[in-house]
């Protein structure tokens, strides 16, 4: 396109020849064609200049309407000030003198932002065609990258979280959530569920009837520490009076444990076992210390251990009696009076090993368990190490998740992987849960947020039982593996099912984020650097604020916004 510059030198030149020119007629027709020629090259070269300037009012624009965008506080007015604010600084460099008009709205309930802008450009050579300016008009939006997405927050609930820490992550919970969900209180993209651990997790007990609970006693480990296989674990819980199951379950036999393989008939293992803490020899509410019995919360005969085995007013039900799930059930007599007082049957305990006393189903039947508050940092009865809240399923609910936040607590132990699994499992589009979409959904995003303050632990105890009672129950139960004698041993063993578990879940295309929150122990850091999807993405903080700012710094990441025009 010429410049003002030459078009002027040959005007000046056409002049010339003009007056040289002794020829009336064609004076009197360049006369005639020098107003539309000019006023031609004047309109393209003003709307060059206006094309120009398009390019830099809509750079403005851009920046106006991210910067509206990501500020999450305030109201659609406030966004508007920021808006108006960015693009007037911007807009102070660029080579107008007219006005411009700035519209402002909130998109998607205030997911995103809208910036309008209308500019009058001045003319130069066009206004002897009348054109005295020409109107500019820019829009830009913002909008979430990356389609849809589906977060879980797993977070650490132990008895170390106690204190300012616990309120820290609900800090940060509730900050991650605000910064991902912007002013609106239901997202049409982001669905974000909460996954509370300690030494076990809590489903929820309005799970007990649920088609992937082994309600009927399918699975292998369903009858361990029972000597009997007429009650199943939800029927003694429903035997004693003043305790119900209250939402946590075990970790499945290996390999389903690292695994998001879906419960079906097929595999009796895939199926989830209610916790059952079994109670341990002694007396009740008595802790036995030479022996390293912590959870004795009925005494050894109660209930129809009473009966001499000769008879009993209390019979398991026929439907049960008649289950035979495993030929040759534990080894133990079933002994309630119906035909006969072995193993664990009626009678006096005074004759039985302390495992037999443990394993005595006898004694749930219509007894009051030992409640209360526990001295080893959990609490007394089946329950045993159910401590944390139950899970908040996906949702796409901003009350609904800062509700569940607002119920984390800090009690017990902690079980990386359970929690890891679940964090999981919530993500799945099967069941357990199913509001997780296809695994093989382009447009979506699945993203566990692990955060932990401490290592996993499940110690030994020197007694028939090997330790205390864990979601892999106890370690003589060797779920964990054969001969585990050290807690040095077990913890190694966890760490190993943990890491497995992630390197399962980031196979299934799941990206995971890890946050160790003052961890000492250097074998968990280098764990929960390991189960990150990457090594960015692995944060390891020393203080509260470092763990509130690892939480903001992924909900940057993860809210990060695009211009969607």
């Amino acid at each position: 396109m010429a410049s003002i510059k030459g078009i002027s030198a040959f005007l000046r030149r056409q002049a010339s020849r003009l007056v040289a020119d002794c020829k009336g007629n064609t004076a009197i027709l360049f006369a005639l064609t020098l107003i539309p020629m000019l006023g031609a090259v004047g309109v393209a070269l003003d709307y060059s200049r206006a094309n120009s300037l398009r390019g830099k009012l809509q750079a403005a624009a851009d920046a106006a309407a991210l910067a509206a965008g990501k500020e999450q506080d305030g109201t659609e007015a406030a966004r508007k000030l920021i808006a108006e604010e960015v693009f007037s600084a911007n807009a102070a460099q660029l080579k107008f003198t007219n006005e411009y008009t700035l519209a402002y709205a909130d998109i998607d309930d205030g997911a995103a932002a809208r910036v309008d802008v209308t500019a009058q450009v001045p003319t130069t050579v066009s206004g002897i065609l009348g054109i005295n300016e020409i109107g500019v008009h820019v829009r830009a939006e913002t909008g979430l990258s990356g389609g849809t997405m589906e977060i879980a927050l797993v977070v650490d609930n132990s008895g170390s979280m106690d204190g300012s820490r616990i309120a820290s992550l609900k800090t940060a919970a509730r900050d991650l959530v605000k910064t991902l969900y912007g002013s609106q209180n239901f997202h049409p993209t982001i669905q974000i569920g909460i996954v509370p651990f300690a030494a076990t997790v809590n489903v929820g007990a309005q799970y007990k009837n649920a088609s992937w609970m082994d309600t009927n006693g399918v699975s292998s480990i369903h009858y361990n520490n029972m000597d009997s296989e007429d009650y199943t674990r939800f029927e003694l819980y429903d035997e004693l009076k003043n305790i119900s199951w209250e939402g946590c379950v075990e970790a499945r036999p290996y390999p389903l444990d690292v695994q998001d393989t879906a419960p079906s008939a097929g595999t009796p293992d895939s199926y989830f076992v209610p916790l059952f803490a079994p109670d341990e020899p002694g007396n009740k509410g008595v802790y036995d210390y030479s022996k390293y019995y912590y959870n004795s919360y009925l005494d050894d005969d109660e209930g129809d251990c009473e009966d001499s085995g000769s008879g009993s007013s209390r019979r398991p039900p026929a439907r049960s009696r008649s289950r035979g799930h495993f030929s040759g059930g534990h080894g133990h007599g079933y002994g309630y009076g119906y035909g006969g007082g072995g193993g664990g049957g009626g009678g006096s305990s005074s004759s039985l090993t302390d495992e037999e006393k443990q394993k005595r189903v006898c004694k749930y039947m219509n007894e009051n368990a030992k409640s209360g508050t526990n001295s080893v940092g959990t609490r007394w009865g089946p329950n045993f190490l159910c401590d944390s809240s139950a899970i908040t399923p996906l949702t796409n609910s901003k009350g609904d998740l800062n509700s569940a936040i607002g119920k984390l607590g800090s009690y017990g132990g902690t079980n990386l992987h359970e929690g890891l699994m679940w964090g999981w499992r919530v993500l799945s589009p099967g069941v357990p849960f199913t509001e997780g979409k296809a695994y093989d959904d382009d447009e979506n995003r699945k993203i566990i947020v692990l955060m932990s303050d401490g290592a996993n632990f499940h110690g030994t105890f020197p007694n028939f039982n090997k330790s205390w009672y864990s979601a892999y129950g106890y370690a003589a139960e060797n779920r964990l593996g054969n001969n585990l004698n050290s807690t040095n041993q077990l913890v190694s063993a966890m760490n190993s099912r943990t890491l497995e578990a992630c390197t399962n879940a980031k196979a299934a295309g799941i990206l995971i984020y890890t946050i160790a929150f003052d961890i000492s122990d250097n074998a968990t850091v280098q764990l929960l650097q390991s189960c990150a999807s990457s090594a960015s993405m692995a944060y390891n903080t020393n203080s509260t604020s470092q763990m509130v700012a690892a939480f903001e710094d992924i909900a940057k990441k993860l809210g990060e916004l695009r211009l969607a025009r």
